[in-house]
């Protein structure tokens, strides 16, 4: 046999063999091709165009593409032909409606048994205009020292971030409630701050990452707050004391670093027992032999003998522990970096930290200091002391 005819004859066996592999792997291929989407994620919220890029490969070859939003086709079996493919496309969402909306994606084999891969992406269009404004018409918000100033705001749609900056510091903010576009902050004043007229920021950023910006002032308002004078020997409580033991603040340092991002009261707080009487009021200025002057951050209040103390609202046991001065502590986290704290209790009740308790739930007993059952209550908005009695009136 002549080279040339033999040459001929392994070209013949190859391309036979080639070819049966091919059908072979036309009627028997089982694999959907593989696919990814890029520009556009599972329950992303977007505005104005989305350029995306669809991508795939398949063992024998990809027949055809199609893209359908929320069921109505944008591409009908756009042909391919390739092993692998890159298709880009742009949705315009100027043309979709605000809201939720579903694009669907299916890319079909060449086989025999048109295997397919589908991708189903819901997504959010935004296209509505950033704007803020104050709910109350008060050009100028008053505030006590020591208060805490609750402020509120309207904002056309939902958002996916906001801020409220006020002397140095930043506070979150948060739907008043999951179903409203009314969003609220709680901003504490420290009982020596400086009585003027400071600016108010709220920095906002929707789910689309437009930004926006609302101003307003704030007038810090002198309070007459109370002196005592403690009396020499007498054990004092944690409230007469002044500022927290040094144990207790670095615990509570990592309390507020952990707080939930999650409102987890709704309406006002309760008083955290059956107040007979309270025995020091938020901000008074201690004085002490032993221990000389010290404010007020907690309040102490005069209850039953022996009387339960219980959250003042819903919330998540963050503390539970004893300290030397302080004595038995629950601290409640309420979340956004609100928490509420019960010092000097008799004893625990059988709560651990990381229970759910709501507001009336029992988490303590009282004890007798100076002869007489009380213990310390208080309120801290990221680790500044505000007067908790404040967050149980009408109106606030």
């Amino acid at each position: 046999m002549e080279k040339k005819q033999y040459f001929l004859l392994v070209l013949g066996f190859l391309c036979l063999g080639w070819g049966g592999v091919r059908v072979a792997h036309y009627f028997l291929d089982k694999t959907p091709p593989t696919i990814e989407l890029r520009g556009m994620e599972i329950n992303g919220v977007y505005a104005g165009d989305i350029a995306c890029t669809l991508t795939g490969y398949d063992g024998y070859k990809i027949d055809s593409v199609s893209l359908l939003l929320d069921g109505e086709p944008l591409v009908e079996e756009y042909a391919v032909c390739r092993k692998q493919f890159a298709y880009p496309f742009v949705l315009s969402t100027d043309a979709f409606a605000d809201g939720e909306h579903t694009l669907k994606v299916i890319v079909v084999d060449g086989s025999y048994r048109r295997n397919e891969s589908v991708l189903e992406i819901p997504f959010f269009v935004d296209n509505v205009p950033l704007n803020l404004a104050w709910v109350t018409r008060e050009k100028v918000f008053r505030v006590f020292q020591g208060k805490t100033l609750h402020v509120q705001f309207q904002a056309s749609k939902p958002l996916g971030e906001a801020t409220a900056e006020f002397l140095n510091g930043r506070y979150p903010c948060f739907q008043e409630r999951e179903d409203a576009c009314i969003y609220e902050a709680f901003i504490p004043v420290k009982s020596d701050e400086r009585p003027s007229e400071y600016p108010l920021s709220i920095r906002a950023i929707d789910r689309v990452g437009v930004k926006g910006v609302l101003e307003g002032r704030v007038q810090v308002v002198s309070f007459p707050f109370k002196s005592k004078k403690c009396e020499l020997g007498r054990s004092l409580t944690a409230a007469e004391r002044g500022a927290l033991e040094p144990e207790l603040a670095q615990d509570l340092q990592i309390v507020f670093a952990q707080s939930h991002r999650v409102k987890r009261w709704k309406g006002l707080f309760e008083s955290p027992c059956h107040v007979n009487e309270q025995e020091l009021l938020f901000g008074t200025a201690c004085f002490s032999p032993e221990k000389g002057y010290g404010r007020a951050e907690l309040v102490d209040l005069i209850g039953d003998s022996n009387g339960a103390v219980w959250a003042s609202q819903d919330g998540v046991i963050a503390l539970k522990k004893t300290y030397p001065k302080s004595g038995n502590i629950i601290a409640i986290d309420h979340g956004f970096g609100i928490v509420s704290l019960y010092l000097n209790l008799g004893s625990f009740s059988s709560c651990t930290e990381g229970d759910s308790v709501t507001k009336g739930t029992v988490i303590g007993r009282l004890q007798k200091i100076a002869g007489r059952p009380q213990f310390s209550w208080g309120i801290r908005v990221n680790d500044i002391a505000v007067d908790p009695v404040q967050w149980t009136h009408q109106g606030f």
